[in-house]
């Protein structure tokens, strides 16, 4: 007989780079989705671009783990039929800022050779728009204040973290 598929919140993911499959962060953006009745709305596009990112994020080499991030101050993604490419300015405990820029070829996070992210701490003050001004037609650009629901998943996170 097949054992039923058991997720486990709450256990810290943020060292799987390497692993293919699902994690917490995917996870809960999809609830979070269903939960809101708002799978193909753009709010649970950028939901699912910072849980994939969240899904590769590397605490040893990126140098912080999904519960320091407080705020995502800015986002932004350029969207294709079959490629997710964007990112966010994130506020982290003490006072520090990052910047994580995500990529996943048919919008598959759990796909080492198809998805990756690229992470950088950033001065306090960084400003995306300022510091990396992409071409605005092809770029949708928000203020982390413009995207209640990414603060709401990262809400939702830190309740089972």
């Amino acid at each position: 007989m097949q054992q039923p598929l058991v997720l486990t919140f709450g256990s810290p993911l943020n060292d799987n780079a390497p692993k293919a499959g699902s994690s917490h962060y995917l996870d809960m953006a999809e609830r979070w989705a269903v939960e809101r009745d708002c799978r193909d709305l753009d709010a649970a596009q950028w939901i699912r671009g910072l849980a994939g990112g969240l899904h590769h994020l590397d605490s040893a080499k990126h140098g912080f783990r999904p519960d320091d991030i407080v705020h995502v101050a800015q986002a932004w993604h350029e969207s294709d039929f079959d490629v997710w490419h964007g990112g966010f300015v994130l506020d982290l405990k003490g006072g520090r800022r990052a910047r994580m820029e995500c990529f996943s070829l048919l919008r598959d996070w759990t796909d080492p050779d198809e998805s990756a992210i690229r992470v950088t701490i950033e001065p306090a003050d960084y400003d995306e728009k300022i510091s990396n001004p992409w071409d605005p037609d092809h770029r949708l650009f928000e203020d982390g204040a413009d995207l209640p629901e990414l603060q709401d998943y990262l809400h939702c996170l830190a309740t089972i973290n």
